[in-house]
């Protein structure tokens, strides 16, 4: 605390005389005066705070003790106002300080990472925390998030469509997941905007997250609404706009590792998937090995990876065929064609034509009849695409 200004040099003169009754009242008064001084200047008692508190103290009186100097603010050197004053000041460095310590904690604290924060961690955070998480945080703003139920013939890539977005943002927005495979009265989360969503967890400040995706964290911080330096809790769901899904369960992660060595052969609407069905055209019950991609006959058709050609021709019921053969022993085919653009042999870049859609064989309407063997075995190629 500041020390007592002092007031000798600004005490009225002496003007009394010898007369003792004058000299007795006016050394009465001076002693009056000095007893006033005196109460209302009572000594300093020493504080008890030591360290950084201490310091703030001693920076609080230099600063006044300047300001009071080289402004001559005589209002400052007023004692109740200048305590006042004091204590102000101090109160404010103290908060500023402790606000810049929580905040550089975070900022060392986000220099640590999970080796594992890409894994799902089921054990702590159930599904059923996961949306009920996601309806809290944007309870009132389902222009962006919202939890849909499926029903009876969706699956999440028709859902994807449906509200404009693609099926990463729906792997995305659903980090529970085993599979893609849509179960009836499923209860999923619906991101209406491109890119991810991230569950925040023990440790994850906003720039950690950032860092995790690869954004910008200002941008991070204006699609989520938090100011500098706010930090989000625990358990709260933040917006990734444009960034890649990266969290799953680790079975997701199993199956999302196979994925990306083949794109899909064309385009046109999903038919029969890969299982048993009932032959439409032979009438009886058998093992349907590939999936139908219906589309005009002549419409183009690609190779679904990098590879060899192993055999072109007549593929009996399949008609008119195309065989390549892939890397760790996979093989793709390509059957009811109504035209072959390549040959035994060639070898095919991905995503190049090779043929082209139609109605050869045993067929009802034009469309691509695509398969994927793993050492020979036929495999469902919805394992392996989007």
């Amino acid at each position: 605390m500041v020390g007592l200004i002092n007031r000798k040099n600004t005490m009225p003169a002496d003007t009394t005389d010898n007369t003792p009754g004058i000299r007795n009242n006016a050394d009465s008064s001076v002693s009056s005066s000095a007893h006033d001084v005196k109460n209302t200047h009572p000594p300093l008692k020493k504080t008890r705070h030591t360290g950084i508190f201490s310091s703030i103290r001693a920076f609080t009186s230099s600063c006044i003790s300047s300001l009071a100097t080289v402004c001559r603010a005589r209002f400052i050197e007023d004692p109740p106002l200048r305590r006042f004053i004091n204590v102000l000041i101090t109160v404010g460095c103290a908060g500023i300080i402790a606000a810049s310590i929580v905040f550089a904690g975070q900022l060392i604290g986000s220099d640590t990472t999970d080796s594992d924060w890409t894994i799902w961690p089921e054990n702590e955070i159930p599904k059923s925390d996961y949306l009920s998480a996601v309806t809290n945080h944007f309870r009132g703003n389902n222009n962006q998030v919202f939890i849909h139920t499926v029903v009876k013939g969706e699956n999440y890539w028709l859902i994807a469509k449906s509200n404009g977005v693609d099926i990463e943002t729906m792997l995305g927005a659903n980090p529970q997941w085993h599979n893609t495979t849509a179960g009836i009265d499923e209860k999923i989360v619906v991101l209406l905007t491109k890119g991810t969503l991230h569950y925040v967890r023990k440790g994850q400040s906003i720039k950690k997250i950032a860092h995790m995706y690869g954004a910008a964290t200002k941008l991070v911080r204006i699609n989520n609404h938090l100011l500098w330096p706010l930090q989000p809790h625990i358990g709260d769901v933040l917006i990734l706009p444009g960034c890649h899904h990266l969290v799953h369960t680790p079975e997701m992660h199993a199956a999302l590792a196979i994925r990306g060595q083949f794109i899909n052969p064309s385009t046109g609407y999903l038919g029969s998937k890969f299982g048993m069905r009932m032959h439409p055209i032979l009438g009886y019950v058998r093992l349907h090995k590939g999936i139908d991609l219906h589309s005009p006959s002549g419409h183009p058709c690609w190779s679904a990876a990098d590879g060899v050609v192993a055999y072109t021709g007549n593929g009996g019921s399949y008609g008119k065929v195309i065989y390549i053969n892939h890397d760790n022993g996979f093989q793709t085919r390509y059957a009811h064609l109504s035209r072959i653009l390549t040959r035994t042999g060639r070898t095919v870049k991905q995503g190049q034509v090779i043929g082209r859609t139609g109605n050869s064989g045993l067929s009802t309407t034009p469309h691509l009849h695509f398969e994927i063997r793993s050492n020979g075995i036929p495999v469902d190629p919805m394992n392996y695409l989007w």
